[in-house]
């Protein structure tokens, strides 16, 4: 029998908090009662937690597996470096969630996926485009770490 922690023992702190309760100690009660509702609702929250992980899950399989010819190249997830991740959508929402995916081939040539994900595992690939890298380091400029390790340390002003 496969038994859920969280739910074993938040049934245990409900059964706690009715103990304390008739055995009149109140204020224990409360606060029993406060984290059984606590972990009540953590539970409730995880379902969206888990669609959220699946998406970024399929969402990275799909860019790994990418496999296409265009604007003249042949462009392949397994062998790029993806750079930046960002959200287009908000993945928690049960509309499509979109998310484009900065990345660097193996040539040094830079490319912009944007992909979208239906449900919790259905992906498809919405455009492709190169990118020179000046626009690349314009937008990795916002994350100073991320730049630097693509393109190195930049004096300061």
């Amino acid at each position: 029998m496969n038994v859920n922690p969280s739910k074993a023992i938040t049934g245990a702190v409900i059964a706690a908090t009715f103990f304390a309760l008739t055995s009149g100690m109140t204020w224990l009660s409360i606060v029993l009662g406060l984290l059984a509702w606590c972990l009540a609702f953590d539970g409730w929250l995880n379902p969206f937690a888990k669609g959220e992980q699946l998406r970024r899950t399929a969402a990275k399989a799909a860019f790994e597996s990418l496999d296409v010819v265009g604007l003249g190249k042949r462009w392949q997830g397994s062998t790029a470096e993806v750079a930046l991740v960002k959200d287009l959508t908000d993945i928690r929402s049960p509309a499509p969630w979109k998310v484009q995916v900065l990345a660097r081939t193996q040539a040094n040539a830079w490319f912009i996926t944007e992909m979208q994900v239906e449900g919790v595992n259905k992906v498809s690939l919405q455009q492709l485009h190169h990118i020179n890298e000046d626009a690349a380091k314009g937008l990795l400029g916002q994350q100073p770490e991320v730049y630097e390790r693509f393109f190195g340390k930049t004096d300061t002003a």
